[in-house]
């Protein structure tokens, strides 16, 4: 499929994409600024509560410890058994999860835009179709080419996940919060077809451990299912958290933070401040980039429009492109950082304005040095000319 736009609807467009760019640019500001407020705030919980968690055993509830963050190990188990009605599956576990895909169409779309002198564009969109196994619907209604690629309207069965509601870690019971955070999933694998409803057994072949609903494995037609079926079993696991009778609940720091942690494995408190921490860093760095990039390209949408008008002539707009670009990059750099530095002068004034105070007086020295730096010496006056004889 080729289509064409002309400079005049470039222009229009970029113009109206101003307000887009804006609208980016504020929410870089607000997520870089905030994010420094949670990263603070979460450091000062996680110190709070690495100072003040007590250590108990699991064996018994001491009601001293009422209202107190405590940190506790042991083998978290339930009696429940969870099943799964459309499948008859049944397992004693802390979740029973079930996963589906459906074999169905794909659209795969590749697009080569050119400039034309004038500043007008022409795409080429190539598009193709190929059938594999995705675990959401694809709406072939929105396909290029939706006859000769239909997709079921719906899928028969969703992907579901049943938890126990109590779960026991020795004399405690843990909270919901604490529950969702208990992971490592083993596969349940299926030997018969012999539980399954009459409905399902009737075009159920079993696959690898779970199942395949449709004529032939072999053969996959749209529209066929695979489903499979994961479990988390009873599992050694670390809490820290604030006690409430014989259960948990999150800990509240004096700076509004909250502490609820699970581990498995027997994890000594220390290290699960450290790691808590540790994910903290991570956290606020990845905001930082996502901040930084929403700002890069709020920046190339605002410069959008220079780059079109020289696109008149494409070779200039590639030249324009390429330095509004980097210019926003620049700019996005340091917009980012400012916004960084103000933050940590709001949440942490020391240490924000000691940083403001040593760079200030860095750049103060540089400016002086340079100011001050004796001039080079002229070079020599080259000899004078030979004087011919005779």
């Amino acid at each position: 499929v080729t289509t064409s736009q002309s400079w005049g609807g470039r222009l229009k467009g970029s113009v109206k994409g101003i307000l887009g760019g804006i609208l980016l640019m504020m929410v870089a500001f607000f997520l870089l600024f905030t994010n420094e407020g949670r990263a603070v705030r979460r450091y000062k919980t996680l110190v709070e509560g690495s100072g003040a968690v007590a250590p108990v055993g699991s064996d018994r509830v001491d009601p001293g410890n009422e209202g107190r963050l405590i940190h506790t190990s042991g083998l978290a188990t339930t009696s429940e058994i969870l099943v799964d009605p459309s499948f008859g599956i049944a397992q004693q576990a802390i979740h029973l999860g079930r996963q589906v895909s459906m074999y169905q169409w794909k659209e795969s779309q590749e697009s080569k835009t050119e400039k034309k002198l004038g500043g007008g564009t022409e795409t080429t969109t190539t598009y193709s179709y190929s059938k594999g196994w995705s675990d959401r619907l694809i709406s072939s209604s929105a396909f290029q080419v939706p006859e000769g690629h239909r997709n079921p309207s719906s899928m028969p069965y969703a992907r579901r996940q049943v938890s126990a509601e109590k779960v026991e870690l020795g004399a405690f019971q843990l909270s919901p919060g604490l529950i969702a955070r208990m992971g490592r999933e083993q596969s349940l694998r299926l030997e018969s077809l012999d539980l399954l409803p009459a409905e399902v057994r009737a075009r159920a072949h079993l696959e690898n451990g779970g199942l395949y609903l449709g004529a032939n494995p072999a053969g996959p037609q749209v529209g066929d299912l695979r489903v499979s079926f994961s479990y988390v079993p009873p599992a050694t696991v670390s809490v820290v958290a604030q006690q409430a009778a014989n259960s948990f609940t999150p800990y509240r720091s004096k700076v509004g933070g909250s502490i609820e942690l699970l581990d498995h494995g027997n994890v000594a408190a220390e290290m699960m401040f450290e790691s808590a921490q540790q994910a903290n860093k991570v956290l606020t760095w990845i905001l930082r980039a996502v901040g930084f990039l929403v700002m890069f390209f709020g920046l190339i949408a605002i410069f959008r429009p220079l780059s079109v008008i020289a696109d008149v002539v494409p070779v200039v707009g590639r030249l324009v492109g390429a330095g509004t670009g980097f210019v926003a990059f620049l700019l996005a750099a340091f917009l980012s950082l400012t916004t960084i530095a103000i933050a940590w002068v709001f949440y942490r004034p020391w240490l924000g304005i000691s940083i403001l105070v040593m760079a200030a007086l860095v750049g103060f020295l540089v400016i002086k040095k340079l100011r001050g730096a004796e001039p080079l010496p002229p070079p020599p006056p080259p000899p004078p000319p030979p004087v011919p004889i005779g």
